[in-house]
């Protein structure tokens, strides 16, 4: 199985792949991972017939959760940790959610080896209560679970402060998690999921027990939603706050509902990667005691690959700050914190397969992935902005159609007026604005 190129990356032959990336808009560059997990990815879509976006984007998020905050690749005078938003896109019907939930495992697995180890030691606890009734002893503290679905601020606070490491947010529709946004207080829940993608610290107020503040929070999202839902997660000035461009997008071309399978897909590597980088300790000072993220640094090598892609995106930003109707300025902003990002994950996961023996630099490859990963994702995000385009012109034409039907024209006036075909009027016509 071949591993992506090793050859140097240069600036032309990024701008040659990102137009080839372009125009094949399938192309998950799953090369990017250790060979161990390009096979379980392979084996599980050749067997179900999932999208490989897929199961990439999934094992990408979830390997970030894992890390978490243990550790953080330091550039400059930034740093970056594994934070992703990802969203998954297919058609209703066609298989979202078992893709990843193939590639949740090794994390549910150790969320319900805790819960069971918790409930044990409740139940111990209630039975030494009732055996010793003057008894002290304090409840046992809830276990550091990895998933929710609860996404209120304040939930999430909650459980961070129970799990300071990671937090993954997982729905199986992300429309819902968007569209309960601001239900109670205008603008602040929206502006607490900007500060969770940043890592910003995030503090919230508390009835009864005063403020709460989580200083480094790690929490990452990924679910799924329809192409028709899309618009939904643009709405109420998403655009423009950058929430949109925050996410990242598996949007494959081709994405159908595929017939039941027997076979069982083999994940022992994918959970023996997750549990190694899942217990990668974090710095603890030798004379302080004080615990702390590692800090890991980029190689000489991989600080060229990636500054190279980073002045691209740099460049795409500029040549477009004047258009405000051209949504890859703010695109190729957040990729080139994602770029740093997916470096870290992509030495972790390699750390994780046993291909790297020490995690304590980002290697040439590993800044190679980010790359191509980064091309990948711009393009998608593009394919969806594409997809938003069409759905605000096509509603803009319905409701034309409906106005100038209102003031007394024909189909096949207003088929003239607005340069369309008399078979689109009509079926504007039969669409509620």
């Amino acid at each position: 199985m071949n591993k992506h190129p090793k050859t140097k990356i240069t600036q032309a032959g990024l701008s040659n792949d990102l137009h080839k990336l372009t125009s094949v808009e399938d192309e998950f560059p799953i090369s990017v991972f250790p060979e161990t997990l390009q096979k379980v990815a392979l084996d599980y879509s050749r067997a179900t017939g999932a999208p490989m976006s897929f199961l990439g984007g999934s094992m990408l998020t979830i390997a970030g959760v894992s890390l978490g905050n243990s550790a953080r690749l330091s550039f400059g005078n930034y740093s970056a940790n594994g934070v992703i938003f990802l969203c998954i896109v297919g058609r209703r019907g066609t298989g979202k959610t078992h893709p990843i939930d193939f590639i949740l495992k090794p994390l549910q697995e150790l969320d319900r080896k805790k819960w069971r180890e918790y409930k044990q030691t409740v139940n111990d606890w209630k039975q030494h209560l009732i055996d010793n009734p003057k008894s002290k002893d304090p409840e046992p503290m809830q276990p550091k679970m990895s998933i929710t679905s609860d996404c209120t601020p304040e939930a999430l606070v909650s459980l961070h402060e129970t799990n300071p490491k990671s937090l993954l947010i997982f729905r199986d529709e992300l429309s819902g998690l968007v569209q309960s946004f601001d239900q109670y207080n205008k603008g602040a829940e929206s502006q607490k999921y900007l500060q969770l993608w940043n890592g910003s610290a995030i503090s919230v107020s508390r009835k009864g027990s005063g403020m709460t503040r989580i200083d480094s929070p790690h929490v990452s999202i990924i679910g799924g939603v329809q192409p028709e839902i899309l618009p939904i997660l643009a709405e109420k000035s998403r655009i423009s706050s950058g929430f949109l461009d925050r996410i990242l997008f598996c949007y494959p071309e081709s994405c159908i509902a595929q017939p039941d399978t027997s076979e069982v897909v083999n994940s022992y590597s994918w959970c023996e990667c997750i549990s190694k980088i899942y217990e990668i300790p974090p710095f603890q000072d030798a004379i302080t005691g004080e615990i702390s993220p590692l800090p890991i640094r980029l190689s000489k090598e991989a600080q060229v690959i990636l500054s190279e892609y980073n002045e691209i995106l740099r460049a795409m930003i500029n040549s477009t700050i004047h258009d405000l109707e051209d949504p890859t300025g703010g695109i190729a902003a957040k990729l080139r914190i994602y770029l740093y990002r997916f470096a870290l994950i992509l030495q972790a996961l390699s750390y994780g397969c046993g291909e790297s023996h020490q995690f304590s630099e980002v290697d040439a490859e590993s800044a190679r992935g980010a790359v191509l990963l980064a091309m990948y994702f711009l393009n998608t995000a593009l394919k969806v902005h594409a997809n938003l385009s069409d759905r605000a012109k096509k509603a803009f034409n319905i409701r034309r159609v409906h106005k100038l039907s209102e003031h007394g024209r024909t189909v096949r006036e207003i088929a003239k007026i607005m340069e369309l075909s008399v078979g689109t009027v009509s079926n504007y016509s039969k669409q509620i604005p």
